[in-house]
């Protein structure tokens, strides 16, 4: 199902193009390029008439001659007669005969059409709703050629199609033009007039002028005749796209031009365009999403072109007019869809560089540039994917006496110094790349394959432990001391490898060693170890676990928005226990699910009472990463909040984002759901993917105190911090920096856009009762002094 929705929400743009070209091509709009474009394409080819037809005109001077209308008989008897002496064919009258004059004009007009019988056609008009007609007189009528003068108008009352015939009660009437160019019997077809004939250039005759054989015989033999009114006072007129005011003859000869020259334009079916153009869509709209912006407007160039170009090549020498407003609209919205494209990928250009940069300022030592821990985990991680099997020993150097040698060259050689020293390591060989771990730590790694011994590899490092590098021209002897664990392909670990090759440097220290390496030595009591693996559940049971509660400071209004709940462990025999050292063990024994749930339950209880006593506030509690990747447990905790009615935010480390990025993603969703605020916690200590970031629908981003503590004193480290605020507040997130402790790291943190800060500076993590005293204390706390905590609550 999710499979679907992905693929329709990517489709979307398709799917409303392909909507919107239907809504479009069956609207008055559609109709009215369609016209508008074929109307052009008339104009650029016009055709010269086929010299068959004369138009005899009832004209301003006929009238004024006769001095009155409608006029006698007679005369359309003499204009037949004199027609008839001059070898006209079909003769077709456009004049209304069907009431009755005086008796010896009618017999005179019945008289002539009888000596021309079949030659003669008179006019029927079917009304509108085809219920009555107006046709010639019965005498008339049975001795001519009836035809309907009927002509049918679009929507903007524009004569634009014409009939070949109609069926009246079972009669069949063709058209005046249609009955001319001889169409069969039945014929009731549209089609569509070309107006590319020259309608103008069609030989007229004036009716005064053929009334007294005034008149040119040759214009008439052999040719049909077509008589009408073409005076403006007889009211006569139709609108065509060419002309607002054509006489009603006229339109008669334009169809019959369009029949007897094979030019009555039909048009494919509604649905083949509509197909196509949906067919040039999603083409253009597949193409926008690869092509570049320039490519893309050659391309619909092109394509704009050939659809206005073809049709029109097409209904020069083809009675085909082709609607091309489909075509267009499906163009026009491919280039919107490319522009959209062009801008979408600009703008992930932008934040893809962004993040490029980020990641290397993340990846790198501001003042050495050399790679640093994060760097260090990204490579333990890449060479262990590319070779599963592989064991890594994982080292560290310490830099023995460096605050003495960095007095000695200068804290401006000292970075110098780090370089040097990490150079010749390289060339001596002891691993494919250093890293820069700490201020005077450096760390790399041995890959050891099936055939290397642990002895070989601490022999390359006891080798490497006394150096001897040239710093400012002054030659100095550089000793070492280095902690190691092992990376093995069990462990899986690179952080927990580094970790434990950090303790074993320090151990080294602390021992004077120069080589300690992980399992070699203890570093921790067994019998605290046993107690912190057996005895989570018992110290839940005996009330030995409480919560504790750190203020988050906003800096631009100075007020609390909330508070972490912190766990403490109050040991009977060991006493206080850190979080650092049960919570990891939690999550290895299977116990970290029951201490998220008794953190969230009593987190309820306290806010309650919180609330009770005026003074509630969100609070965040932290969820580890194995819990979070359990989207069951996700789902009873959303619960227990939404039910409780608590307001809180949930702190996931980055770390279990990164480990599994997509059930990280689907559990926060759950959370996302359920109203409750996500918060991403230690952000700058594990391996960060910003592509990750992106998707993940997090409100908070929490720095870890590593990424800020030289913050006062290196400017690298501040370009990195503003870098990660701007692309946080991007991302609609806020940012949050733990560890604050004194009142310049604030002034600096705020000047760059940190949004929140925790730390000892703001307050320490206190008792329910310790919180609820200190709100009632600093309800409206004074400007806080240098060495004061910032602390004030919202609201009261």
């Amino acid at each position: 199902m999710s499979s679907a929705y992905d693929l329709l929400w990517k489709l979307r743009g398709c799917l409303l193009g392909c909507l919107a070209l239907l809504a479009f091509s069956f609207s008055g709009t559609s109709l009215s390029v369609d016209n508008y474009v074929s109307a052009l394409r008339m104009q650029a080819a016009t055709r010269a008439p086929s010299d068959t037809i004369t138009i005899v005109t009832i004209d301003a001077e006929s009238i004024a001659q006769a001095g009155e209308w409608p006029w006698p008989r007679e005369r359309f008897a003499t204009v037949l007669d004199n027609l008839n002496v001059a070898g006209a064919g079909l003769i077709a009258l456009d004049v209304d005969f069907s009431a009755r004059s005086n008796a010896s004009g009618d017999a005179a007009l019945l008289q002539a059409v009888e000596d021309n019988a079949g030659w003669i056609v008179l006019p029927a008009f079917l009304q509108q709703d085809f219920r009555q007609t107006n046709t010639p007189f019965a005498e008339l009528a049975d001795v001519a050629e009836v035809a309907s003068v009927n002509v049918e108008l679009s929507r903007d009352g524009r004569l634009r199609t014409y009939r070949r015939g109609y069926f009246y009660k079972d009669t069949y009437y063709p058209s005046l033009g249609g009955v001319l160019a001889g169409v069969a019997v039945g014929d009731t077809r549209s089609f569509t007039l070309d107006y590319s004939i020259a309608s103008d250039q069609i030989d007229t005759i004036s009716f005064e002028d053929v009334l007294n054989n005034r008149f040119d015989a040759s214009l008439v033999a052999g040719r049909s005749i077509l008589i009408g009114a073409t005076a403006l006072e007889l009211g006569d007129l139709v609108s065509t796209p060419h002309s607002p005011a054509t006489p009603g003859v006229f339109a008669h000869a334009q169809g019959y031009e369009s029949l007897i020259q094979n030019r009555a334009l039909t048009s494919p079916p509604a649905s083949l365009m509509i197909l196509l153009g949906m067919a040039v869509l999603l083409a253009g709209n597949a193409a926008a999403r690869f092509l570049k912006l320039r490519t893309l407007f050659v391309l619909q160039l092109l394509l704009t072109s050939l659809t206005l170009v073809v049709p029109f090549i097409v209904q020069v020498f083809l009675p085909l007019s082709i609607p091309s407003s489909g075509l267009l609209f499906a163009i026009a919205w491919a280039s919107g869809a490319g522009i959209w494209n062009a801008f979408a990928r600009h703008r992930r250009a932008l934040i893809e560089q962004e993040a490029s940069y980020l990641t290397y300022m993340a990846e790198h030592d501001s003042e050495t540039r050399m790679p640093n821990r994060r760097a260090f985990l990204s490579t333990l991680d890449a060479v262990q994917s590319r070779n599963p099997s592989s064991t890594l020993m994982v080292i560290t150097f310490g830099i023995k006496r460096f605050g003495e040698l960095r007095g000695a060259v200068g804290y401006a050689n000292a970075n110098s110094l780090i370089q040097t020293l990490a150079e010749r390591l390289y060339e001596t060989g002891l691993g494919p790349a250093h890293f820069h771990l700490g201020a005077s730590v450096l760390g790399t790694f041995l890959e050891m394959d099936s055939g290397s011994r642990r002895e070989d590899g601490l022999a390359k490092v006891r080798s490497a432990l006394s150096q001897t590098i040239v710093i400012a021209g002054q030659p100095l002897h550089i000793d070492l001391r280095a902690g190691i664990s092992l990376l093995d392909p069990d462990t899986k670990d690179g952080d927990e490898a580094l970790k434990r090759a950090s303790l074993s440097l320090d151990h080294s220290r602390q021992t004077r060693q120069d080589i300690v390496q992980w399992g070699d030595t203890e570093f921790e009591d067994p019998q605290l170890r046993l107690a912190l693996l057996t005895e989570v559940t018992a110290g839940l049971d005996r009330g030995e676990f409480h919560l504790v509660y750190q203020p988050k400071f906003c800096t631009r209004t100075g007020v609390v928005l909330g508070v972490e709940a912190l766990m403490r462990w109050n040991h009977p025999a060991f006493g206080f226990i850190s979080p650092d050292r049960f919570i990891t063990v939690a999550e290895d024994t299977g116990t970290i699910d029951t201490l998220t749930l008794w953190a969230i339950e009593q987190a309820i209880r306290d806010q309650a009472n919180l609330r009770r006593m005026g003074h509630g506030m969100p609070i965040a509690v932290n969820m580890s990463a194995r819990s979070l990747l359990d989207t069951s447990l996700c789902r009873q905790v959303a619960d227990m909040i939404t039910r409780a009615n608590a307001e809180f935010a949930i702190e996931i480390t980055e770390t279990a984002v990164m480990e599994q990025p997509e059930l990280a993603i689907r559990s926060s969703h759950i959370f996302r759901d359920a109203g409750i605020k996500l918060s991403i916690d230690d952000y700058g200590a594990g391996q960060s993917s910003i592509a990750y970031l992106k998707r993940f629908p997090a409100n908070e981003l929490k720095l870890d105190r590593t990424m800020i503590e030289d913050v006062l004193d290196s400017e690298r480290d501040q370009m990195i911090l503003r870098s990660t605020f701007d692309l946080a507040h991007a991302l609609d997130m806020r940012v949050v920096c733990e560890g604050i402790e004194d009142i310049e790291t604030f002034d600096v943190l705020k000047e760059l856009g940190c949004d929140v800060i925790q730390g000892y500076l703001v307050g320490r993590p206190m008792t329910l009762a310790e919180l609820i005293e200190h709100s009632r204390a600093r309800s409206h706390p004074p400007a806080p002094p240098a060495a004061a905590p910032l602390l004030a609550r919202a609201g009261t």
